[in-house]
């Protein structure tokens, strides 16, 4: 029997800043010395003292990558787990659930190693990180080590070739290699290239995330200033790539063309954090709770500290969908393949304290796999006191990872 591996890479990179010279200022020039060296020397006098590529850029920063290694001698096995992480997502959201059920299920059935690769942050960054919750703890020590101690590498190098000025140009025909300038070309092309796609990644970051924000499920709320700051973040990378592609058009079809790379440079601002973050349950106090003498399980709940509101009384309230059972709380889910309707445990109605703070023991430890839960605060249609309304969004898997269940309970007094 042959034995089966899948591969899940999370790459999680960080940067700090990025230092360029400005290409488009009129002191971007060819140094005295190196005017000097092409009128004594020529091109190969000065090819020879400063090589034909100088550094224009560098972006500061950390990076941490894990590659995750599923084998099995049961093919079925590693498919589950392929399954189990079909996803591709920003760490954090829905990202962070997926993880935990696909090793969830690769402990139980196949060998799992963790292969590691570490840029920048201090010393005591661990290379190991089997399971969510050490993930998380190892990349804000990363993030602490890069935004708050400056412990960062250097991520990436951006290099042009001499052939950016004038004279290096005239000096290369005057030798009698025009070829060369055919170098020039290849550098320019590769450079739109790499800013085309650099661009090209964030844009489609940044409509993600407004995407991620909209809508009666979302996961991040943004200020609508936030939003036209990201708006026009994105028609400042868009506009730059229609450039880049105006460019690329000459560079490629006019002989005569000088590929010029001024006035290109990288955009590296930031869009804004979320103004709110609905991916989990936040800074919620959420509690189950048993609806009077009813073995129904409905959830306590209460937002961060709100001026004038108050939400004593208010609960999620779930109809009869969540029941306490001998086993701890089932949920009625629904079977994948004969779309029947059956109990499912998914948790247990005790809490555990966490920091101060208590939730419910349920969609955590062993039944990660089973559900995820967050809240999605509503602003638009508030309670009749006039307090922010909110919905208890609870998603429930099956083995495979698949979504069969999909509860959605409001706030209620």
């Amino acid at each position: 029997m042959s034995e089966d591996s899948f591969f899940w890479l999370v790459d999680a990179r960080y940067e700090l800043q990025h230092e360029s010279i400005d290409t488009s200022s009129p002191q971007f020039q060819l140094s005295d010395l190196g005017k000097r060296l092409l009128q004594k020397h020529g091109i190969l006098g000065f090819t020879k003292a400063c090589g034909t590529h100088f550094y224009v850029g560098r972006t500061l920063g950390a990076r941490y990558n894990l590659l995750y290694e599923f084998r099995s001698q049961d093919d079925k096995v590693v498919e589950k787990v392929r399954a189990a992480a079909k996803f591709s997502a920003t760490f954090g959201l829905d990202g962070e659930t997926e993880m935990s059920k696909a090793i969830q299920i690769a402990k139980k059935a196949t060998v799992l190693k963790v292969h590691s690769g570490i840029s920048g942050g201090g010393p005591s960054i661990a290379d190991y990180a089997e399971d969510v919750g050490a993930l998380k703890k190892e990349l804000q020590h990363l993030r602490d080590d890069l935004f708050v101690r400056r412990q960062g590498e250097v991520l990436r190098w951006e290099l042009v070739s001499y052939e950016v000025f004038d004279e290096v140009q005239d000096a290369y025909k005057a030798a009698g290699t025009p070829n060369l300038s055919q170098a020039y070309k290849r550098e320019a092309l590769a450079l739109y290239y790499t800013q085309h796609t650099f661009n090209a990644d964030k844009i489609h970051h940044l409509r993600y995330l407004l995407n991620r924000a909209t809508g009666q499920e979302a996961f991040y709320a943004y200020t609508p200033a936030h939003q036209k700051e990201i708006q026009a973040l994105i028609a400042k990378l868009v506009a730059q790539n229609e450039d880049i592609g105006r460019r690329a058009t000459n560079c490629l079809n006019d002989p005569q063309s000088s590929c010029s790379i001024a006035n290109l440079p990288q955009i590296t601002q930031q869009p804004p954090q979320p103004d709110a973050d609905y991916s989990g349950l936040g800074k919620w106090l959420v509690r189950p709770v048993l609806r009077g003498n009813t073995r129904f399980v409905d959830f306590y709940g209460k937002p961060p500290s709100r001026n004038g509101c108050s939400y004593s009384g208010k609960t999620f309230v779930t109809g009869s969908v969540l029941v306490d059972v001998d086993g701890g709380v089932a949920i009625t889910a629904t079977d994948f393949l004969t779309h029947k309707k059956s109990p499912l445990i998914i948790g247990d109605v005790s809490v555990v304290p966490d920091n101060g703070v208590f939730h419910p023991k349920m969609c955590i430890d062993n039944f990660a796999a089973r559900c995820s839960m967050r809240i999605v605060e509503d602003t638009l249609t508030p309670l009749a006191d006039g307090c922010p309304n909110a919905r208890f969004i609870l998603v429930v898997y099956d083995e495979n990872g698949v979504t069969t269940d999909r509860y959605t309970f409001r706030l209620e007094s």
